[in-house]
């Protein structure tokens, strides 16, 4: 996928990212917590922002995220490259609640649709990336937080565990 601004500039997932991020830095605040909560409104907010419609914007955060989530683990500007794969997920999340699903059980399904993934056991082999230390799903989002933390955010996040819906409880 090519996407183009208005200035004929390229939009990648990189930009995304930091327009999300910044989405959350300036909407998502109360005082010092800041919420990752990410919705229709807001991936509306983060489209308009490049004059693209929502569809491409997924288009591109799922294009980037296709072949694996290992990639998410730099900075680019100072900015984790994960905003996008959490915004993703917590729209996933977020998109349950317009139908009767709301089970931890519906959201694999829900988040494998949004990404094209080809079935869910993929989806365990992103949540858990090629690190034998820490699963990347963990990792993400702990990072998410001690960025947020360096910049006086407080993100309040389920702790690491090993329990069978460990990856499904951080954007639930």
């Amino acid at each position: 996928f090519l996407y183009l601004d208005c200035n004929n500039k390229m939009i990648t997932y990189s930009a995304i990212n930091e327009a999300i991020y910044n989405f959350y830095r300036k909407e998502n605040t109360s005082g010092n917590d800041i919420l990752l909560a990410f919705d229709d409104y807001a991936l509306r907010k983060v489209s308009d922002s490049f004059s693209l419609s929502t569809t491409e914007v997924e288009a591109i955060i799922v294009d980037y995220l296709k072949d694996g989530w290992d990639k998410v683990d730099i900075e680019i500007n100072g900015i984790p490259q994960c905003f996008g794969l959490l915004a993703i997920q917590v729209l996933a999340a977020y998109r349950m609640s317009e139908n009767e699903f709301h089970t931890q059980r519906e959201y694999k399904p829900r988040l494998v649709e949004i990404l094209s993934i080809s079935s869910p056991s993929r989806l365990n082999s992103y949540f858990k990336g090629n690190r034998k230390e820490i699963y990347l799903q963990e990792l993400v989002w702990q990072k998410a937080k001690s960025h947020f933390s360096r910049e006086g955010y407080n993100l309040e996040i389920p702790s690491p565990s090993t329990h069978t819906w460990r990856y499904v409880k951080y954007p639930l």
